[in-house]
Order: C-alpha cells, then sequence, then structure tokens
C-alpha cells in the first residue's frame, strides 16, 4: 500500500499542491556514518499495557513531508550531491582537515537546509528558521559570505 502524498505548501518555494516527504537525514549519509539496526516501536493499551502494535524501522530514517517534488529533486538533490565528499569524509573521521572555502560553504548550506526540514517534525511547534530564511536557498542559489568563524548568506 502506498502512502497518498500530502498536500500544502513547500517550505521552501511556498508552490501549493503535492508535497514529498523528505528525510531529515539522507539515507546516504546513514549508510556514511554506519548507523546499523533497527528500532523498535511498539503502542500498548489498557491498563495492563499490552502491546496492541508493534513494528521496526531501521534507525534515522525520519521524513517530512514538507517539500513538492521541484525543490525535492531540482536544488535540494543537486546540493546533497554537492556536499556528500566533503560531509562523509567529515562525518567518519571528523574535522582533519579544513575544507576549502567552497566546500565550506556547501556544508553551511546542507546544515541550515537540514535544520530547516528538521524543525518541520511533529509535534514541534518551534519553528526559528522563517519562511524568508528558508527561502535563501533555492535557486538561484546565493552567495554565501565568510568572515572569521561566521556564514552568512547574502542575495
Amino acid at each position: 500500500m502506498t502512502r497518498q502524498p500530502k498536500t500544502g505548501t513547500c517550505i521552501f518555494c511556498d508552490a501549493e499542491g503535492s508535497l514529498e516527504g523528505e528525510h531529515v537525514f539522507a539515507q546516504w549519509l546513514r549508510k556514511a556514518l554506519g548507523i546499523p539496526g533497527y528500532r523498535k516501536h511498539q503502542v500498548r493499551l489498557g491498563p495492563a499495557l499490552h502491546v496492541a502494535r508493534q513494528w521496526s524501522k531501521p534507525v534515522a530514517t525520519s521524513r517530512v513531508w514538507c517539500v513538492c517534488r521541484a525543490c525535492n529533486h531540482g536544488w535540494m538533490k543537486e546540493l546533497e550531491d554537492q556536499v556528500k565528499p566533503h560531509l562523509a569524509p567529515l562525518a567518519r573521521r571528523g574535522p582533519v582537515a579544513v575544507p576549502a572555502p567552497a566546500a565550506a560553504r556547501l556544508l553551511v548550506a546542507w546544515a541550515f537546509k537540514t535544520a530547516a526540514v528538521g524543525q518541520e517534525m511533529q509535534p514541534n511547534r518551534l519553528k526559528p528558521i522563517d519562511s524568508a530564511a528558508r527561502q535563501y536557498l533555492t535557486f538561484p542559489r546565493p552567495a554565501l559570505e565568510t568572515t572569521g568563524d561566521h556564514v552568512r548568506i547574502v542575495r
């Protein structure tokens, strides 16, 4: 049985219509980090808390239905593809080398995109990254200015 696509407003481009489930952390990152195993889930009911339903699913696979197809398969996929060669080694080994400025900009954009998607998880109501800030990530991709240890997103 396939899940019906949800409808609403894309958090990045404000397009109305069907929304896709975006993984908070991309599947390639889960594999790069070697996150093993499954997490067990249970629904318990009644005074004796008997197990009414149980299932398991891989760890770190949460998805949020908050982006349109154009964003998910467009600039978001491009950003994931561009950041992968830089983020995977950092995730596995830690900061063994400071990334070049261009790579650092990609890492910042990826972290911002991931935080924006993550804040849409339910039941979260705290959403410090507002619509205006999220739109900085959509194409054409804005410039990222670095000054010391700060990065500023500019148009």
